[in-house]
């Protein structure tokens, strides 16, 4: 068996046992039967799993059993596993019932990179030339060094290189021509106008509020939280000092004065409400989406997942 035919929580079990078991055997307290938690590895091992023995799992048996008083899900909820759901649980408990963290929380790994037939420049063209291997494929042609600075300075600065850096790319011959490129649009202004637009979208900036049926609000001096964003990338300012300052710069001692304090848009350009609550939640929900990746709006109106 390959890998990729592996039965894993993650892959097949956790959406077999949150589609057919969670609601009697999960998280809620009120809705619980019995003692066993299907969703925490103790409450499985101790209650329902001996890990590799399918046979003397009391898990499997609930799910094959003719007995419609033992049978689980029971008849009456409509849920029944299929057969393909039921040999993979099977396969999962033979080989061991191995739990695993939601993949989206799971720490980030350095792979070790691939070995590969043909030279590359840096380990990244490694894996890239490793799947194209795998399919009896190659690197497309390189790309003139016209090209190549076209693409570079429009990535890192959103405008195309003038006509005297073209040339002079194109005559530097030396091994770190290229390098140098980059080192000097990461130091140009351009390079935080460019990228900084990415963290102007995550933080909901605009200049005004409105539409044409309420009419606009204008920020006036949202522009200073714009600049702040801008300097701080050219600054090359370290990402948890960025957000810091973002959440809290009113409280790090800073005159009153310091463009530091700019950082405080984060917070304060968004949606302005005549309710201050809705401007709490608005600030909590960027916060939440731009920072750790995750939605917590819903539990706004809503803290139990059948409401």
């Amino acid at each position: 068996m390959t890998a990729a035919d592996r039965v894993t929580y993650n892959g097949q079990i956790r959406a077999i046992f949150a589609e057919h078991c969670l609601q009697c055997h999960g998280p809620d307290e009120k809705q619980r039967q019995g003692e066993l938690r299907l969703d925490q590895q103790a409450s499985v091992y101790a209650h329902a799993v001996v890990p590799g023995k399918p046979d003397e799992s009391e898990l499997l048996a609930r799910l094959v059993t003719s007995d419609s008083e033992l049978v689980m899900p029971p008849p009456s909820a409509g849920n029944t596993l299929t057969a393909e759901q039921i040999e993979a649980v099977r396969r999962w408990i033979t080989d061991g019932a191995a739990f695993e963290q939601h993949w989206a929380f799971l720490p980030v790994v350095r792979p070790a990179p691939p070995s590969v037939s043909q030279p590359v420049n840096s380990d990244i063209d490694r894996f890239l030339l490793a799947a194209l291997e795998k399919k009896q494929l190659t690197y497309s042609p390189a790309i003139s060094r016209e090209q190549l600075i076209r693409r570079a300075t429009f990535d890192l600065t959103g405008l195309p290189p003038t006509w005297e850096e073209v040339e002079a790319f194109v005559k530097d011959k030396s091994p770190d021509a290229f390098a140098r490129v980059i080192d000097r649009l990461l130091e140009s202004p351009g390079y935080g106008e460019r990228w900084g637009r990415h963290w102007l979208d995550i933080a909901r900036y605009a200049d005004t509020h409105g539409g044409a049926a309420i009419g606009f609000t204008r920020f006036p001096f949202s522009y200073t939280y714009r600049d702040y964003v801008i300097n701080a990338f050219n600054r090359d300012v370290p990402y948890d000092r960025f957000v810091t300052e973002q959440l809290a710069a009113d409280q790090l001692g800073l005159t009153d004065n310091d463009p530091a304090l700019a950082g405080l848009g984060f917070l304060t350009v968004g949606m302005q409400f005549r309710n201050p609550h809705d401007t709490i939640d608005d600030q909590i929900d960027v916060v939440s989406r731009g920072l750790m990746g995750l939605t917590v709006s819903c539990a706004r109106c809503h803290d139990h997942k059948y409401d």
